[in-house]
């Protein structure tokens, strides 16, 4: 009777864990959430489909005939394409915080089969020491009991042994198992919050798109006659801003002191894609070619999604914020100018958005704004100068505040 009592115990202990590991109140709340998340990766697969499709229609409308019916579509198409950004954006946000659901639960799981475990290996430590205290097989062959319950209680205290065994296996499998959920959780929530974060952006620039759709239409009256008259008179004085600057700064580049000057190869490169359609120096042997544009005073760097705006600026190096204006349709548009207490000054010019404010310390690689096509530009790209820090300044001008410096290869020191 007593031998049947301790193998019942030994059994039902032994397989309690086994048998219910991973059962759960929350386990039919789990595959909801699996569900649900297995429907909005579908949704997130087609919406990131006819975002790239729509960027590849943007690329198509590159090269396009200056016309105010042409500008207006796409100004249209761009905003049509950020607003399908930000619903992917929202789709992965949503996404991110069911796998964070259903991850709680887990843990919780976890937890729940972790206090089980310990639960059934304390009995089973009890039970083991009851069972050497009253029936151990040393003790049976001192009192004289028949060798068949002598053998009993050698198989009993086995079966005691494996059941421990396989219950402590289990307990260190729900451990490991409640550690990687829990990094999962915080890294679904750090994902989380870059997403908000872009959304943010996205939304930003949707605003900045619709602004300068509504102006140009504002300021055209919506006839291409007044869209042509302002196109003339703009080149006509993004020309006379231009021959100012090269002016300004041809004098700079004669005034630098290379001894204040760094190594080379310090700067980190400013865009993720690095695709170079415009070098530093001579326009003639860059490959642009205008009369007023003789030189070109650093490198540009096109999309990377030809005709698309938005792309990730970083800092090239850590360092200051020197200055971040906008220049309208004149110069560098939208600019950044960081100084890096190292004898270089670095602008990030034409953005279609600035992220970081005058006087604030930067990170190397940090984002500092979205590649865009302000200014004095032909396309979306970031055009990237690299000053001589002692040259540098920023002027005022009636269009806005115009960086100056003594400029320098900006390849001579890119690549770290």
């Amino acid at each position: 009777m007593r031998r049947a009592l301790l193998l019942i115990t030994i059994g039902g202990i032994g397989a309690g864990v086994l048998l219910t590991s991973g059962a759960s109140v929350n386990a039919d709340l789990i595959d909801d959430l699996r569900a649900q998340i297995a429907a909005k990766d579908a949704a997130v697969k087609e919406l990131a489909q006819q975002a790239s499709q729509a960027k590849s229609e943007l690329t198509g409308l590159q090269g396009r005939e200056r016309t105010l019916a042409n500008e207006i579509a796409r100004l249209d198409r761009q905003i049509a394409s950020f607003e399908l950004e930000i619903r992917l954006t929202e789709s992965r946000i949503e996404n991110a915080n069911l796998h964070i659901q259903q991850l709680l639960l887990e843990i919780a799981q976890h937890e729940e089969e972790i206090t089980e475990g310990e639960d059934r290996i304390g009995e089973l430590l009890r039970t083991m020491q009851l069972s050497e205290d009253q029936t151990g097989a040393v003790a049976l062959v001192f009192a004289g009991r028949p060798f068949s319950e002598v053998f009993d209680s050698l198989r009993s205290a086995e079966l005691l042994d494996e059941a421990l065994a396989a219950n402590i296996r289990k307990l260190k499998d729900a451990k490991a198992a409640l550690e990687e959920s829990k990094q999962q959780s915080e890294e679904e929530r750090t994902q989380a919050a870059k997403l908000r974060d872009e959304l943010l952006v996205q939304r930003a620039l949707v605003t900045s798109e619709q602004d300068e759709r509504d102006g140009l239409l504002t300021e055209t009256r919506r006839e291409e006659g007044n869209y042509q008259r302002l196109l003339g008179n703009i080149l006509a004085q993004q020309q006379a801003v231009q021959r100012e600057i090269l002016d300004l700064e041809a004098q700079l580049r004669r005034a630098i002191n290379p001894a204040t000057l760094p190594g080379k190869g310090i700067l980190g490169w400013p865009v993720a894609s690095v695709r170079i359609t415009q070098g530093y120096g001579s326009t003639s042997s860059t490959g642009f070619i205008n009369d007023q544009y003789e030189f070109h005073n650093g490198v540009d760097f096109g999309a990377s999604t030809p005709g698309v705006i938005g792309d990730p600026v970083y800092a090239a190096v850590s360092g200051t914020v020197a200055g971040v204006g906008n220049d309208g349709r004149y110069a560098y548009g939208r600019w950044v100018a960081i100084d890096h207490k190292n004898g270089l000054v670095t602008l990030y010019a034409h953005l279609s958005l600035q992220e970081v404010a005058t006087g604030q310390k930067v990170l190397a690689g940090q984002v500092i704004g979205r590649m865009g096509s302000t200014g004095f530009s032909t396309g979306p790209h970031l055009h990237f100068t690299v000053y001589a820090a002692d040259t540098f300044t920023i002027e005022s001008r009636w269009y806005g505040p115009l960086p100056i410096g003594g400029s320098l290869n900006p390849m001579d020191f890119l690549g770290g």
